[in-house]
């Protein structure tokens, strides 16, 4: 995969970070461990998560709810092409 998939969700150009860790080569549950803590790290200045992360769910393999986000447009190209210090956190 070369290119993140955008589409609109709500009226918001998106990207889904399940692509965004295939695209990365990380796990996904990862990924989801980095956006928490941004999102908490969010919550103490002026940002607010939902500027940047959408939380969302899908139906794995097995049916199950899983935890996923949309990653607002703004951020994609920061995202991948700074992964390296989007891993440092």
């Amino acid at each position: 995969m070369n290119e993140l998939k955008v589409f609109s969700f709500d009226d918001v150009d998106v990207v889904d970070s399940r692509e965004v860790a295939e695209m990365t080569k990380v796990r996904h549950a990862d990924l989801l461990e980095k956006i928490d803590g941004y999102t908490k790290h969010l919550a103490n200045g002026k940002f607010r998560s939902l500027d940047f992360f959408i939380p969302s769910t899908y139906k794995d393999a097995q049916d199950k709810p899983r935890p996923h986000y949309f990653l607002r447009q703004l951020v994609k190209s920061s995202a991948t092409a700074n992964w390296k210090r989007f891993q440092r956190g």
